[in-house]
């Protein structure tokens, strides 16, 4: 059985980034897999790619695709005590809160392979970056600007 604790506010944020709609049931969660420190959590809508290492974070099992629905989300967002979740197939637990869920919180897909679009290396020459602001404010934990 895999088991998951990660930290609530990363899951929250990366949560931002799966699809809206449910074109690609694959994308409609956020995968979690071993880091060398922690897991990395991971999603995107197929245009934005989130990833956040969470060092704090273990994992029993294997990697997996985990959506929670936006009922849960709400509840698990309205803790202010707790910082961290334990996700099993059918329970998400936050704090003194059990969530169950019949027909299980993974999603039994293959997650693309998200690591072959990030650079191995830093470009050699950059004469000028520009960044839209908007885009960033997921990856911004407690929203600071």
């Amino acid at each position: 059985m895999t088991t998951f604790q990660v930290n609530k506010d990363a899951l929250l944020k990366m949560n931002l980034f799966v699809p809206k709609d449910d074109s690609r049931y694959f994308l409609q969660g956020v995968y979690i897999q071993p880091a060398p420190n922690g897991t990395y959590l991971v999603a995107t809508d197929g245009h934005k790619l989130g990833v956040w290492q969470d060092e704090s974070a273990t994992i029993e099992g294997d990697s997996q695709i985990v959506k929670i629905d936006k009922t849960i989300l709400d509840a698990i967002k309205k803790d202010k005590l707790s910082t961290t979740l334990e996700i099993t197939e059918n329970q998400v637990t936050c704090g003194d809160s059990t969530f169950s869920n019949n027909e299980g919180f993974f999603i039994d897909a293959t997650f693309p392979d998200w690591e072959r679009i990030i650079p191995k290396e830093p470009p050699k020459d950059i004469a000028q970056i520009s960044l839209n602001p908007e885009l960033l404010k997921p990856f911004s934990l407690n929203n600071k600007k």
